[in-house]
């Protein structure tokens, strides 16, 4: 048997915590992920309210980032990146921002004679996740072949937990440490 399960979405307490946010963390970059319809909450709602306090919005696929492109002309960053050359194009096409985390990305970008020079390109760094990004040793020739490309770029890594726990936290500060590292090291070459 099923019970009606009911989810009251308070938009207003989204913006008030979306503020609260941007108080915290000063001088960065706010692209909240929208992803799965915000995570249920309901995309349209949701981008319309806070689009206003943010710098872009953050989308897993290709096919979301397409949907709230409809929407909104706020910068829109696609996580898991383009797939294959036919998903770069669209991408670009489409003034969507490219999340590139592997070699095989970065393999068939190179190749590419029309690749927009104002094309926003995010290196994803792993810092502890694990799952996506490239590690320390990988970052530097990631970021010279894309800096062939672009000059936009901007690095972004992945919290492995925001639990809130004193290991959660200590990890948290280590992939903090990790990637402000990486960011001197790039920083240098220029």
């Amino acid at each position: 048997m099923t019970r009606p399960t009911v989810a009251e979405i308070n938009l207003s307490a989204i913006r008030k915590n979306l503020k609260k946010i941007k108080s915290l963390s000063k001088g960065s970059l706010i692209y909240p992920v929208v992803k799965a319809n915000a995570y249920g909450h309901g995309y349209k709602e949701v981008v319309k309210e806070i689009e206003n306090l943010v710098n872009g919005l953050s989308v897993a696929t290709t096919e979301e980032a397409f949907e709230i492109r409809k929407i909104t002309n706020k910068s829109i960053l696609c996580m898991e990146g383009p797939y294959d050359q036919k998903e770069l194009d669209l991408l670009i096409k489409n003034k969507i921002d490219l999340v590139i985390h592997s070699k095989r990305q970065i393999e068939f970008i190179e190749p590419t004679d029309c690749f927009p020079k104002e094309t926003k390109v995010w290196i994803k760094v792993d810092t502890g996740m694990n799952r996506l990004g490239f590690k320390e040793e990988e970052i530097i020739d990631a970021y010279k072949q894309l800096q062939a490309k672009t000059k936009k770029i901007v690095l972004m890594s992945h919290f492995s937990s925001a639990a809130g726990t004193k290991s959660s936290k200590i990890n948290s500060k280590k992939q903090i440490d990790s990637f402000n590292k990486i960011e001197k090291k790039l920083n240098k070459m220029g």
